[in-house]
């Protein structure tokens, strides 16, 4: 009778410790899913934050949309803008050079839902020349919007802020666009692609002194102003 008692709460202990070490197991494991998805997973996978910490703080510029900062009225969205296009250009600021990028990504939502239309990444030759503006056309990625639907675009970047950097930061940025197949009211990505292909090169810097300084990004219109391009 003392001998089954015995083996009987020998069972308990044993099954008691295994069902610990499997706590234990299950709590390391969560823990490093959560180390994970905080780093954005160990293959770099590119997840919206919504931060927009500057991670090269050394750098006067950040990377920026060009679009309305205001609220828009119909939407209560900031960073936001119109066009008439269905293949419209992304215009953005990127204060980086090309040696300091070591990653693109693009990300194209449709809705407050932000279903996921494209993501992918991007050849840094699309980025083309930086530091400077940047176009990226969603044509040349066949990339088609839908009239009246809003979408939510983000471009995430790899950035090794300096020469001896041996990890990349990770930055992004986003902004809404509508496409309408009517050509009234402000098209703020139709105006910006008309700026693009002005002939001659300081009527174009000009007119993007301009309009950045219409829409509030004065530090880039004055290094624009400075630059030599």
């Amino acid at each position: 009778m003392n001998n089954r008692i015995f083996f009987r709460g020998l069972s308990l202990l044993i099954l008691s410790i295994s069902w610990m070490i499997l706590d234990l197991g299950n709590f390391a494991l969560i823990q490093a899913n959560l180390a994970e998805s905080l780093r954005g997973g160990e293959d770099g996978e590119d997840t919206a934050s919504g931060s927009d910490r500057n991670p090269c703080d050394e750098l006067g510029l950040d990377l920026t949309p060009i679009v309305t900062q205001a609220d828009n009225p119909e939407t209560g969205f900031s960073n936001w803008g119109k066009t008439h296009v269905a293949t419209p250009s992304l215009w953005v600021y990127i204060p980086y050079t090309r040696e300091q990028l070591s990653r693109a990504t693009l990300s194209i939502r449709k809705g407050e839902k932000e279903a996921i239309v494209y993501h992918d990444r991007i050849s840094l030759d699309t980025l083309g020349q930086t530091p400077g503006l940047v176009n990226i056309a969603l044509e040349e990625l066949d990339i088609s919007l839908e009239t009246e639907h809003w979408y939510r675009w983000y471009l995430f970047l790899n950035v090794y802020c300096t020469e001896d950097s041996e990890q990349p930061e990770k930055e992004e940025i986003s902004a809404w666009i509508q496409y309408q197949d009517n050509e009234s009211g402000d098209r703020l990505y139709d105006r910006l692609a008309e700026i693009d292909v002005i002939e001659d090169s300081q009527a174009r810097k000009n007119a993007w002194i301009v309009v950045l300084q219409e829409l509030g990004y004065n530090a880039i219109a004055k290094e624009l102003l400075t630059s030599e391009n």
